[in-house]
């Protein structure tokens, strides 16, 4: 399972401002756990004494954030999101938890960064087998190669992918429309209040 551009808010507690973070990809494997992916593409990218930087097709750099850290801080915004969705307890599968970096441009050899080992790495050759890269990112997470559980699975997904539908009331519905008024059942008011989605 893909979930794609995914953003998520802490609210500020204890006077602290809210944490943003958006994941680019987030993988859920149901035999492992998941993975927070970020991707940084571009004609060049390096790190200097400036630090992280990208180089674009015109050979205008622009400073970028460094990947491996921007990837640990929204694995741990994601796990903090989905803690306080629960009442703050720990989820089952937060050691089932990791991140990785994809230069799906570029053919990376070894390690760029102490920061950054080979097999959190994402490279253009492995979106060849990206099933065995995966499998790389969860073993150097030390992921236990076990099922997350379909209780597990389920509290992750219904988190981190939402499924809702916001309806306005009734009375200002009818405002806008000159049909006359509907006659309501209970048995039908409770029959959408308890209608969920798949």
């Amino acid at each position: 399972i893909v979930l794609h551009g995914r953003r998520v808010v802490v609210p500020s507690a204890d006077r602290r401002p809210p944490i943003e973070s958006e994941a680019d990809f987030l993988v859920v494997d149901p035999s492992r756990g998941c993975v927070v992916i970020e991707v940084k593409g571009g004609t060049d990218i390096g790190a200097d004494e400036e630090g992280w930087f990208s180089i674009d097709s015109r050979g205008n750099r622009k400073s970028i954030k460094e990947p491996a850290a921007q990837a640990q801080r929204v694995m741990h915004t994601m796990m903090a999101y989905v803690a306080r969705l629960r009442g703050n307890r720990a989820p089952s599968w937060e050691r089932r938890m990791g991140w990785g970096v994809a230069f799906p441009d570029f053919e990376v050899g070894a390690s760029p960064d102490a920061g950054l080992p080979r097999e959190m790495l994402l490279d253009r050759r492995d979106l060849e087998s990206p099933r065995e890269a995966l499998e790389r990112m969860f073993d150097a997470h030390g992921i236990e190669r076990r099922p997350m559980g379909e209780e597990a699975l389920r509290l992750l997904l219904d988190a981190l992918r939402p499924c809702f539908l916001l309806m306005r009331p009734l009375a200002s519905r009818r405002q806008a429309s000159s049909a006359p008024r509907p006659e309501l059942s209970t048995n039908f008011i409770f029959d959408m209040s308890s209608t969920t989605c798949r």
